[in-house]
């Protein structure tokens, strides 16, 4: 069997959680895992934990939660160091891909079928441009993916960590409200999932509005307040404040997202992905996102010519980093 056709353990190791699963030869995927990152102290670990049960390939490609530097990595969310060295070692690897999960996120989008991407705004597309990916989870990944004749090239960043900018009166007693517990305050800390339950906070404190009594016994008893709130601003009877709340992260997002379109020059299409949106699809109005997404006065015009997809294939990542470890594989022959 050459390296182009030997099976790959892709892994999409973030801040909540950790995917994991073995990507034939034939593009299907077997021997799914999903395990809770916090119960485990490293990835080499969670590694141990999946050999447990399930064969290890002898080529890996570990997607992470932050910043790649060549061989090494550190998960933000996590505060874990990653050696590929020390991996390679331990499991006796031929082969170890090692990126950022928002590189990996890009790399799969032209992947993806047709059918796992819900077009909020069909804009003009222009496949010489950039495109751009924006990700809410347990944090907020940013990357972007330039293709060209037989060129393709997949890059995440760290622009959810970029200063939050508020565009109007409410925003700004936000920002006002959480520089008094924060000494800089990001995207990520208002547009992720903790950023969800932050946003609620502020309102519950603010606006004198309290959640409905059974929402609120839920909030109580909940360890993460997250789900509770998104599944009660989702409900058909509705908690307001819980509703108004996730108005507002989606305000916030769609005005970072323009952002990031702006930035790029992001005329191949903006994709967002991430565990957060997904739950939405079909539930609840996005043009909260989409309104301050075109909100910027000299460019608006230019925004609604960029195409905007959601994406709802379940595992992106793995997808993604599967395609680069492959990549990987035929460069090394």
């Amino acid at each position: 069997m050459s390296k182009s056709e030997a099976p790959i353990l892709a892994v999409d190791l973030g801040g909540s959680k950790c995917e994991l699963a073995v990507y034939q030869p034939d593009g299907s995927f077997s021997g799914f895992v999903r395990l809770a990152s916090r119960d485990f102290t490293n990835v080499l670990a969670i590694l141990r934990r999946y050999q447990t049960e399930h064969p290890l390939p002898r080529h890996l490609a570990l997607a992470v939660a932050g910043p790649v530097d060549g061989d090494n990595a550190h998960l933000t969310n996590l505060g874990w160091d990653v050696s590929g060295e020390e991996i390679r070692q331990t499991f006796g690897l031929e082969l170890l891909y090692l990126c950022n999960d928002l590189t990996a996120l890009c790399a799969a989008i032209p992947a993806l079928p047709d059918d796992a991407l819900v077009t909020l705004q069909a804009g003009k597309r222009r496949a010489d441009a950039p495109a751009a990916v924006l990700a809410p989870g347990t944090g907020l990944g940013e990357g972007m993916l330039i293709m060209g004749d037989g060129y393709q090239r997949a890059i995440g960043g760290e622009g959810g960590h970029a200063d939050f900018a508020p565009v109007n009166d409410e925003q700004i007693e936000l920002l006002r409200s959480m520089r008094r517990r924060h000494r800089s305050v990001s995207y990520e800390m208002l547009v992720s999932g903790p950023g969800i339950a932050r946003l609620f906070d502020y309102y519950r404190k603010t606006s004198g509005e309290t959640p409905k009594a059974e929402v609120a016994v839920r909030l109580d008893a909940a360890t993460d307040q997250t789900p509770v709130i998104i599944e009660a601003a989702l409900a058909q009877d509705y908690c307001p404040l819980c509703r108004k709340t996730l108005n507002l992260f989606l305000e916030i997002l769609g005005a970072e997202a323009g952002n990031l379109a702006l930035k790029l020059y992001a005329r191949n299409g903006l994709y967002l992905a991430g565990g957060v949106l997904p739950r939405l699809i079909g539930r609840i109005s996005f043009a909260p996102f989409l309104a301050a997404f075109s909100n910027k006065t000299m460019m608006a015009a230019l925004l609604a010519t960029i195409p905007i997809h959601l994406v709802r294939h379940p595992h992106p990542v793995l997808v993604g980093a599967a395609q680069l470890a492959i990549a990987k594989q035929k460069q090394d022959g």
